[in-house]
């Protein structure tokens, strides 16, 4: 809707889930955050409904710029949603290596939002189900 020349989403639509994500900006819990810090993150409530995901990048190597998504939100909840795995399976060497991950802020039709932790795998990695969902998010550059 437009007020006075100014561009207002209704509170309940993904436009306004997406005004909601950029007033909220690239702040420092968005930025890149190797894995160790991934636990400390809250999980998706079930009753948590996204639809806009916000992920802040550098592009060449300049400040932090956000880029917004709003298609696959089922596929990307439904990943969060699942369990840490614990243990490793019997015949499983983990592999030695750190993930990076660059966190989410998620947006749902009422405007709150969650930086939400990645479930993680019996060798403390990002689960598959995740990064798969993820790559489906088409990010656009904000503004």
């Amino acid at each position: 809707m437009l007020v006075a020349g100014i561009l207002v989403a209704k509170r309940d639509s993904p436009d306004a889930a997406v005004q909601r994500l950029l007033t909220a900006g690239c702040s420092a819990e968005l930025r890149e955050n190797p894995a160790t810090d991934l636990r400390k993150r809250p999980r998706i409530p079930e009753s948590f409904v996204p639809v806009a995901a916000m992920e802040c990048r550098r592009p060449s190597g300049g400040n932090f710029v956000p880029f917004v998504a709003t298609n696959s939100m089922p596929t990307l909840a439904d990943a969060f949603r699942l369990a840490h795995k614990t243990g490793v399976p019997a015949g499983l060497v983990c592999a030695p290596y750190a993930d990076r991950w660059l966190p989410l802020l998620l947006a749902d039709a009422q405007g709150d939002l969650v930086t939400p932790t990645p479930p993680l795998d019996g060798c403390g990695h990002i689960r598959p189900e995740v990064r798969a969902a993820r790559t489906q998010l088409v990010f656009r550059q904000a503004g």
